[in-house]
């Protein structure tokens, strides 16, 4: 694999991080029990919409956080990429080691858990198991997944500053939903004040 191959999977890796983490944002926007009580009016107008974004944001998070730490050799994953930069002499044994290290520490144990429900409730539809028992036998709660978020951001950052002293930094989609939210109340409210009701 040459350089730009290189640069080309550490910028598909990037982009994958930066979706699952904006996905996962939005997904604990809109499913925020504060939200839901200071947004009734937008989130009710438009249920099904929400409703539909709320579990299209959290398969999407799923989705890209098994994708970015899958054990493929063919795949763009940030492992494949550890031992890519190895190879390359990109970066030293020591800083694999570090990172394997902290991937098995920190990462896996998440990790496993994603690939269960992914597997038994996203990717498969399993004849054993509903979407309820799936997350019942991946043992994962919504706080795990942000830490794993949090977590792939850390493995990849020990990868890229090591090779070019560079860090990433991904957007915010938190406060983007929430003025989303905010502008449709505020039209509802004038709406309905307006209507007298």
């Amino acid at each position: 694999m040459i350089k730009d191959e290189v640069t080309e999977l550490i910028c598909n890796i990037r982009h994958g991080i930066m979706t699952a983490s904006m996905n996962y944002e939005l997904w604990w926007t809109y499913r925020s029990s504060d939200n839901r009580e200071r947004f009734t009016r937008a989130m009710n107008e438009y249920g099904p919409v929400f409703q539909t974004a709320i579990n299209a944001h959290f398969l999407s998070t799923v989705v890209c956080l098994y994708r970015l730490f899958e054990t493929r050799q063919d795949t763009a994953n940030i492992t494949r990429l550890g031992a890519i930069l190895l190879e390359q002499e990109l970066i030293s044994e020591q800083v694999r080691d570090d990172f394997v290290a902290f991937v098995d520490a920190e990462v896996k144990p998440i990790w496993q858990k994603v690939a269960i429900l992914r597997s038994n409730a996203f990717a498969h539809d399993s004849l054993k198991l509903s979407n309820e028992d799936a997350f019942k036998v991946a043992e994962i709660t919504p706080d795990q997944i942000g830490e794993l978020v949090f977590v792939t951001k850390v493995a990849f950052e020990k990868l890229t500053y090591a090779v070019d002293g560079s860090s990433n930094a991904y957007p915010e989609a938190s406060h983007a939903g929430e003025r989303l939210l905010s502008d449709l109340q505020e039209i509802f409210d004038q709406r309905y004040t307006a209507r007298g009701t």
